[in-house]
């Protein structure tokens, strides 16, 4: 028997949440973080969060990298 340490989800199921969805669908269009919280009259800090957290998700570590992912 195998003890696992470490619980880690697969990454096949990578669902996006709705918010999460808008903000990728801004920063294909070029927006800043900035603009992307005007647009959606959010905090600045929210997308930024929001991005941090879908580096996470995808294992990239910057904004193409996480473009390329959800191409």
């Amino acid at each position: 028997m195998i003890k696992i340490d470490e619980y880690k989800p697969s990454l096949g199921h990578r669902a996006l949440t709705k918010r999460e969805g808008e903000i990728i669908a801004l920063v294909k269009q070029g927006l800043s973080t900035k603009e992307i919280a005007w647009y959606l009259n959010i905090s600045h800090n929210t997308v930024r969060n929001t991005k941090s957290r879908l580096f996470e998700k995808f294992q990239v570590n910057n904004t193409v990298e996480l473009l390329n992912m959800t191409a």
